[in-house]
């Protein structure tokens, strides 16, 4: 515990200096990063210091030389000081490959934490999140920023303790050899430091923009590249147009570049000009001092040498500290995702539906039991699902604007699912179908009103229970760009080989993976782009029925299949739902004519209720679309 403590209090003083220097804060948040890291804090500390040490012989070293060689004294009395250079300057190598192996491990532990803290943190906000986010911002932040960072805390800030030990090093020495030198080498101080304050402040505001930048363009190749975006790009053949737009981008990423390089560029000259300066005004006084004999040639010339050895380390801070505050901007765009929260409270609503557009709902568990699955008075907005859009009491708070009716997607949802039931769920497009389905399978928490699992509310279960009680074939299976086998088991991670086969059998699709060369291990390529639209709905389904889920959300199931594939998959999925609740989402009804309920979205408001030849002859809106869809030859059975 004691050494936890110590460890822990390092930490806190490392983080202070880091908040200080990139002006952000947030570098205090760090800490958690550096857990177990004192040793290497203390040792990267220790080590920039003691490579510093060195500075302190050379001036003296220097006046010994010239003073020497100036009294005329014998080679013999030179060799004691030309030995001392030659051995600190293996002590100053050797710390320097110490310290740059330690710098080395403690930023890639650094960037290792925090890629996998920012990764963790992606797998866990709410999945309204990344609708509303841009895209390749993640991938910004995941290279780029933490990228930033690490060479912040592992190269910037051993290079400014460096830098100051070397000044203060120098300073006591150069005190040593005449102070009146020193007191001319320090009138440059206040304004270099006022020139790093400036280009710091340049730096931040450039740093941040061009990551914005840098963010849109890395968006910009994620779309394209990919293969439905490669696809929709050579459909319409708009490579030129795409090929435009990348220019236009990565020029004004490029152009952020070459103006943070220049701000680093200005400051390395200022500095250099001052260093200049500073130089010729000592060695002018030092040599009016030798003229007065105040001093003697070996002081001036240990003096020069003296400052000649701060050059390098000052032009190192002066860049370190622009690179501090394109840190101080990344820390500030990670810490904005960290905070998104895993979580929101329920909000509250504010309009409701007109009286008589609500249907009552209906109890259709047989025998009164507790449904497998039941929304209660369900309202839902996308608007609302975003994290940073968490209503009166969230961050969007006071100042968002107030909702309108019209952009509910689900109003007073109210629905109950029987066990071993089959309900279905029809509608015009953008009824909020599809939107059910997310509120059933718990991808979204709704905005009021419950969903319950087995009577218990959604947000109550973890996801080892949730993934037991519920699954989904969604719309647009997505596969991962790996084995068939792999994709299989995301269903059951456990799955033996014969369990795979078993289901890809029922998903009709056993005989097309056999004829394959490796079988369960062809890879499927980038979102499964090797299978047909319809190879990949049958994944889904086979990777459902190694779930076995109590509860399954069938949202189009069958939609890529032709007629036969269709009736085979509907055969394995009928004997399935003996001991299965199906919630069914489609826009054909011929799929669930024979389901045990229909219930019927329009507006995100269920309209009517009831079972297929009741709402042929008696709902309005199902009547209508069924008409629609079954052409004007076709009578009701």
């Amino acid at each position: 515990m004691a050494r936890s403590g110590r460890g822990d209090r390092v930490a806190g003083v490392f983080t202070a200096v880091f908040a200080w220097l990139t002006g952000s804060p947030l570098a205090r948040r760090t800490g958690e990063l550096l857990h177990g890291q004192a040793a290497r804090l203390i040792g990267v500390v220790l080590l920039s210091v003691t490579g510093s040490l060195g500075v302190l012989v050379t001036p003296f070293v220097v006046r010994a030389l010239v003073d020497g060689v100036v009294a005329g004294t014998g080679t013999a009395a030179l060799w004691p000081p030309l030995l001392v250079v030659l051995a600190v300057a293996v002590a100053q190598a050797g710390v320097l490959a110490l310290r740059m192996v330690t710098t080395a491990a403690l930023g890639e532990t650094v960037a290792s934490r925090m890629r996998t803290t920012l990764y963790r943190h992606a797998l866990r906000v709410p999945f309204g999140f990344y609708p509303s986010s841009e895209p390749g911002a993640f991938l910004t932040l995941l290279a780029n920023d933490v990228s930033n960072v690490q060479v912040a805390m592992a190269m910037d800030i051993p290079a400014l303790l460096a830098g100051a030990a070397n000044l203060l090093v120098v300073v006591a020495a150069v005190l040593v050899l005449d102070w009146r030198l020193t007191l001319v080498a320090l009138v440059s101080v206040p304004l270099a430091v006022l020139l790093v304050r400036i280009a710091r402040g340049h730096a931040t505001r450039t740093a941040a923009t061009q990551l914005a930048g840098l963010q849109e363009l890395i968006g910009v190749v994620s779309d394209t590249t990919g293969v439905s975006g490669a696809l929709q790009i050579r459909l319409f053949r708009r490579q030129g147009h795409e090929e435009e737009r990348f220019l236009r981008l990565t020029d004004r990423v490029r152009r952020l570049g070459i103006r943070r390089t220049r701000i680093e560029a200005l400051v390395r000259f200022a500095v250099t000009v001052m260093g200049a300066l500073v130089a010729v005004a000592t060695v002018g006084v030092g040599m009016w001092l030798v003229s007065t004999g105040a001093t003697s040639i070996g002081t001036v010339a240990g003096f020069a040498a003296a400052l000649a050895s701060l050059y390098l380390p000052l032009s190192s801070m002066a860049e370190s500290r622009t690179r501090l505050a394109a840190a101080g901007a990344s820390l500030t765009r990670i810490y904005a995702f960290l905070d998104v929260p895993v979580s929101r409270p329920a909000l509250q609503v504010r309009e409701r539906p007109p009286a008589e557009t609500a249907v009552p709902a209906e109890d259709h568990a047989a025998g009164g039991e507790v449904p497998d699955l039941e929304l209660r008075d369900v309202w839902f907005s996308y608007d609302r699902a975003r994290p940073d859009r968490a209503g009166p009491t969230g961050p969007a708070g006071r100042d968002a604007a107030p909702y309108r009716p019209e952009r509910w997607a689900l109003r007073g949802v109210n629905l109950r699912v029987g066990a071993g039931e089959k309900v279905a769920v029809v509608g015009p497009s953008g009824s909020g179908k599809t939107t059910l389905g997310y509120l059933a399978t718990a991808i979204y928490p709704p905005a009021s009103g419950r969903v319950l699992i087995r009577g218990t509310d959604a947000a109550d279960l973890d996801d080892d229970r949730l993934r037991a009680l519920v699954g989904c074939v969604p719309q647009d299976p997505f596969l991962f760009n790996d084995t068939i086998a792999a994709n299989l088991r995301y269903g059951r991670l456990d799955a033996t080989e014969e369990e795979m086969w078993a289901a890809l059998e029922a998903a009709n699709l056993h005989d097309t993976v056999h004829a394959l060369p490796d079988r369960l291990a062809t890879r499927v390529g980038a979102r499964g782009h090797r299978l047909s639209g319809g190879e990949r709905q049958r994944m889904a389904i086979a990777r459902a029925i190694l779930q076995d889920p109590r509860i399954l959300v069938l949202d189009e199931a069958t939609s890529q299949m032709d007629a036969e594939n269709e009736r085979l998959v509907n055969a394995a999925l009928q004997r399935l739902s003996a001991d299965r609740t199906c919630l069914v989402i489609a826009h054909r009804l011929s799929t669930v004519v024979d389901a045990d309920h229909i219930v019927v979205l329009a507006d995100g408001a269920i309209v009517e209720r009831g079972r297929h030849r009741d709402l042929v002859n008696g709902g309005p809106v199902y009547s209508r679309l069924y008409a629609q869809q079954a052409g004007p030859d076709r009578t009701d059975e």
